[in-house]
C-alpha cells in the first residue's frame, strides 16, 4: 500500500486576498470588485495632513486588500503580500480618500476609475495598459 502524504492548502489568501490577480493576468479590460472590510476607515488619522509621501493605509483604517494593489506591504508571519503592487503608489491616497469622503457623506462607497497596470513579473501581470474598475467597499 502507497503511504499516506499530507498536503497543506489554501485558498490563496495568504498571497492574494483580492483575486484582483487572476483578473489582471488575463487583462479584464474592466473588474467590479467587492470588497469586504474588516476595518473602518480611521476618525484619528491625519487625512488633512496626508500626502502620498507620508501616507500610512494601516493607522488610515484602509482595508490591506486595497492598499497592497498600491505597494503597501503587509507581509507579516500570516500574510504575504510583497509582490502585489499592480497600481502606482502615489494614486492610494487619493483613491482612500474618495471613498472615505462618500462613506462620511452618507453616500455608497463606490468608485469607477482607470488605473495604469504595472507590470508584475512575480505575478505574470504585464504593464502598460488601463483597466476600468469598478470599487465598492462594504463595511
Amino acid at each position: 500500500a502507497q503511504a499516506a502524504t499530507t498536503y497543506e492548502v489554501g485558498d490563496g489568501g495568504l498571497i492574494d486576498n483580492s483575486g484582483m490577480m487572476a483578473l489582471l493576468q488575463r487583462k479584464a479590460p474592466k473588474i467590479v470588485w467587492v470588497a469586504s472590510a474588516f476595518t473602518s476607515f480611521s476618525t484619528s488619522y491625519d487625512w488633512a495632513n496626508a500626502t502620498p509621501e507620508n501616507f500610512d493605509p494601516a493607522s488610515a483604517g484602509v482595508v490591506d486588500q486595497l492598499y497592497v494593489l498600491f505597494g503597501y506591504n503587509t507581509t507579516s508571519p500570516d500574510y504575504y503580500y510583497a509582490n502585489d503592487q499592480v497600481f502606482d503608489q502615489s494614486l492610494c491616497l487619493e483613491t482612500c480618500k474618495e471613498l472615505r469622503d462618500l462613506q462620511l457623506a452618507g453616500k455608497p462607497a463606490v468608485l469607477k476609475k482607470k488605473f495604469t497596470v504595472l507590470q508584475n513579473n512575480w505575478w505574470g501581470i504585464v504593464g502598460g495598459w488601463e483597466v476600468e474598475w469598478g470599487h465598492r467597499r462594504r463595511l
